[in-house]
């Protein structure tokens, strides 16, 4: 469809950090879902997140908020409280509400989608045929979710690279 190849577009404007130029391509593209589904549908919400990511990313998080809250009780009627889409919107409401510093309850929404992603597990098969299994509700990767929601992206990288080596060496 047009509002997919619109938001394809916009995706690689973004990787590009040509925010001002995925924008418009962005609400072009909510607004077709929007007409095309309707309100609360998924795709919808999909679109909602991905506009309110450049919004919050140019600073424009009062634009962002109202996006993030639809796109969150979309996927919460959707998908129910458990889904990851659901954990994902709500840990992005958080980030703009403590970056807004309008609802000090941000931690604890934070933390609600944290636990949410308790009950989830990754597995993967190594290239020596060796298979485990994370819980990502571990300790460090908390940690790492916590940072990289605040915003310390550069940290969180190395947490999550120290993590990720204390997995594998329980292996060698």
């Amino acid at each position: 469809s047009v509002a997919t190849s619109q938001s394809n577009l916009a995706t690689g404007l973004m990787d590009l950090g040509k925010l001002e130029e995925a924008e418009p391509l962005l609400r072009e593209a909510l607004a077709a879902d929007q007409k095309s589904f309707g309100p609360g549908h998924p795709s919808v919400a999909t679109r909602q997140s991905n506009l309110a990511t450049v919004l919050q990313d140019l600073g424009k998080l009062e634009e962002a908020e109202p996006l993030l809250r639809e796109a969150l009780a979309a996927d919460q009627k959707s998908f129910g409280p458990g889904h990851p889409s659901v954990a994902t919107r709500q840990s992005n409401l958080a980030t703009v509400l403590q970056a807004l510093g309008k609802d000090q309850r941000w931690y604890k929404r934070l933390e609600d989608s944290l636990n949410r992603w308790e009950n989830v597990h990754m597995t993967s098969d190594g290239l020596s045929g060796l298979s485990f299994s994370f819980n990502p509700s571990g300790y460090l990767f908390k940690l790492f979710i916590i940072f990289l929601f605040i915003m310390f992206k550069s940290f969180a990288v190395e947490l999550f690279i120290f993590a990720y080596s204390q997995i594998f060496c329980d292996f060698h």
